[in-house]
């Protein structure tokens, strides 16, 4: 079981921020917790937006990967998403190089996990 007294998601998407608000609503009324704090924030795909810290015990990476085209994009949004963590980094998305489909490419992330974030352990592989 994990604790989380703050969630903060960013996403490019308005109806995914619109779907997590009301699912955020409804689980807090669930679980009568009131005081959980979280914060839903669009993102337009250039200039990231105010957070309300700087620093995150756990960054999330779901489905992000495969929509980055560019090298210095992938690179970017990588090490940015490494530097906002204090703890951990979970990736959610395919482990491997493709090449570009339309508006998709495949990226082994974890070889740049090894070669640029040296202060992070991967545990799967």
């Amino acid at each position: 079981v994990v604790s989380v007294q703050q969630f903060v998601g960013v996403d490019l998407s308005q109806s995914m921020i619109s779907h997590q608000r009301r699912y955020f609503l409804q689980m807090c009324e669930q679980l009568s917790s009131r005081n959980f704090d979280f914060h839903l924030l669009h993102y337009d795909g250039y200039t990231l937006p105010q957070l309300p810290r700087e620093h995150f015990d756990l960054t999330l990476s779901m489905h992000v990967i495969y929509h980055i085209l560019e090298d210095s994009l992938f690179h970017s949004y990588m090490s940015k998403l490494f530097a906002r963590s204090r703890r951990f980094v979970i990736i959610h998305n395919p482990n491997r190089e493709t090449p570009r489909s339309n508006h998709m490419r495949g990226w082994r992330f974890t070889d740049w996990v090894l070669r640029e974030a040296p202060d992070f352990s991967l545990t799967y592989r």
